[in-house]
């Protein structure tokens, strides 16, 4: 890029813009960068979804999974929101075709990887229709937290063993084990009064 030039992207404001929050902070860079040329990335209004695989070494999916979240990592944070997302027992399609067409365009190999999209909620001209996929970002990583052991729970299975028999043998040696589920993580914050205790909880769902 010239030196001239400042990538941000938008960010919608949806209240007045606190203090050290993700608006203000955008805010500030605009102000102080008048005399640079400025290039947005435009809002997409989208659930965001990702998709999960083991690739062996011709970028072919040996395993596949996927995760939509109700409210993006993003708005938890900035807004203060309950962590809450689910791994569902299969993929859908659209997602499916999406996941294998960027990681052939990206040419992943011999990796595991977790792809960021949006599934738009509307209508985008010159984008897509409602429930299109539109991407968002790559990571050739497994996905954090506790979401590895929820597609283990999701798919009955072992996606560590099955990475690990990707790095030495390029193959799936556990086969598809027909039982797969939905998975759900909810998490409360500390802050928060609830109406229900944990206790409680554990009572009527708890194992």
């Amino acid at each position: 890029r010239a030196e001239n030039e400042l990538y941000v992207c938008d960010y919608k404001k949806n209240n007045k813009p606190k203090e050290n929050s993700w608006y203000s902070i955008l805010l500030n860079v605009l102000q102080n960068n008048k005399d640079k040329k400025i290039r947005k990335s435009e809002f997409i209004d989208g659930d965001i979804v990702s998709y999960e695989a083991i690739l062996d070494n011709e970028s072919n999916p040996l395993v596949e999974s996927c995760t939509f979240w109700p409210s993006s990592i993003m708005n938890i944070v900035t807004d203060q929101l309950d962590l809450a997302y689910q791994v569902p027992a299969y993929v859908p399609e659209n997602l499916r075709d999406a996941g294998r067409r960027t990681v052939r365009a990206f040419g992943v190999k011999s990796r595991f990887v977790h792809l960021e999209f949006f599934k738009l909620r509307h209508d985008k001209p010159g984008l897509g229709n409602a429930g299109d996929i539109v991407g968002l970002e790559v990571n050739m990583r497994p996905p954090g937290g506790v979401t590895p052991d929820m597609m283990n729970f999701a798919h009955s299975t072992d996606f560590f063993q099955m990475w690990a028999d990707m790095v030495t043998t390029n193959s799936r040696v556990q086969p598809d084990s027909n039982n797969h589920r939905f998975c759900a993580y909810a998490g409360r914050r500390d802050q928060f009064e609830y109406v229900h205790s944990d206790d409680e909880i554990w009572q009527v769902y708890g194992s």
